[in-house]
Formats: C-alpha cells, structure tokens, sequence
C-alpha cells in the first residue's frame, strides 16, 4: 500500500470515528410520539392500537368534525376532552369524499394535554388539531402530547408537545419531523412567555419544557426508537 491510499483509508477511519461519537454524544429526547404512521382502513372505524380497545371507535356527532381539503378527499378530525385529571383526549380521524358529509372510514386515538398545566395558552387560541402547516393546500393531522420532564415526573411535571403527520398516499399519513420541529420551536417560544401568578417551581418547570422542546426542535437530541 502506498502512503497516498494509507493517508485516504486513515482520514476516512478517523472521519467515521468521529461521526460515531457526535452520534453517542447526542441525548435522547423526552418526548417520544405515539406513531410514526397513522394508517386509515379500508372502511370502517377502528382504534390505533386495536390491542388495547376491544370496543369499537365511538359514533362522533356530525357537528363535532373539523373539515380541511386533503388530496382527492377531505381530511376531518374531531376530539372529545379533556377528562380527568389527565386531560386524556379522544380523537377521531376520518377521511370522506369531498361532497359526503360526514367520513365513510377512520381511526381513534387517545392522547393526553396533562402538559398543559405548565404551558397554560398557545398563542391564545385553542389547541389546534388539524390544519395546512406547511402552506401546501393539503390539510396534516396535528396530534397533542405529553411528555414527563423528569424520570419519575409526577402528573403535574409534563410538558406539551404536538406531532404533524402529512399525508404520504390515499388514507396513509406519516409522521412529518420537519413540521413537528418547527411546531415544537413555536411551542418553546409559547413556555418562554410570561404568565401572571405562578411560582418560583412552575416556572422552572416551564423553563425545563422550553428547554427540551427547544433542544428537539434544534435536534440536539434523537427520538429514542425513531429514525428521525
């Protein structure tokens, strides 16, 4: 081997070297999302995550859907919460054809808003849960989430954070990392605003949930068990 190929093969050992640390120097991210694809059947509705619910999606009333143009059909979204203590959600996600006026086909989901209780307002409107985020004319699913700040975080210890799935074919939408980051960025800015009459341990929780949105947001952390 001539010292030019051994100089070429040491760069290159030593480049991927260091590429392997950068990656084990990176923390994972608290936050982690329900799903990286959200799948609509055929026909029907049925739960996310058929293993846990053995009943069937509830009948949503024709006046709770939101409506927004998605490709050849219409996206809609309806949401029933928050309940309990953990603000526990349910969202229902249909698909229909552009002139029926209510979806022939769909999933339900649970999720939680228990972050709230530190963040407290988002841009003073309510949370939304779908809508064009990337200007494109399709409509992207907007799913709310909670995430603990600590390791044993107690229920008031969570933060707030949405995940964006954009559609990627006819009844499949996958989880859009871009979106969700520049979502979280907006989320950040909503926890650094102040709010009248809270302690000292609220907003260090409030600083904490800035702090970690900011940090996915920036990918200075990995989603553990995603490839993003």
């Amino acid at each position: 081997m001539n010292f030019g190929m051994g100089l070429f093969l040491t760069v290159i050992v030593l480049s991927s070297i260091e590429i392997l640390l950068s990656a084990q120097d990176i923390p994972f991210c608290l936050m982690r999302p329900p799903c990286e694809t959200i799948q609509i059947p055929d026909q029907g509705f049925t739960w996310l995550d058929s293993n846990l619910y053995a009943d069937p999606c509830a009948v949503v009333d024709d006046s709770m859907w939101m409506r927004q143009p998605a490709d050849s059909f219409d996206l809609m979204v309806a949401t029933d919460g928050p309940h309990g203590s953990g603000r526990y959600w349910t969202v229902t996600i249909g698909i229909a054809e552009t002139k029926k006026k209510t979806p022939h086909r769909g999933i339900c989901l649970e999720t939680t808003t228990i972050g709230w209780r530190t963040l407290r307002n988002f841009n003073n409107v309510p949370l939304p849960w779908v809508g064009d985020r990337d200007e494109d004319g399709l409509a992207e699913i907007i799913i709310w989430d909670s995430f603990p700040l600590h390791e044993e975080a107690s229920m008031a210890e969570f933060g707030l954070i949405a995940w964006i799935y954009e559609i990627e074919l006819a009844g499949v939408f996958c989880i859009d990392w871009q979106l969700s980051r520049e979502l979280a960025a907006e989320n950040a800015a909503a926890y650094h605003k102040p709010v009248d009459g809270i302690n000292e341990w609220i907003q260090k929780l409030r600083n904490d949930a800035a702090r970690n949105l900011e940090m996915f947001a920036s990918e200075k952390c990995t989603v553990r068990g995603h490839g993003n």
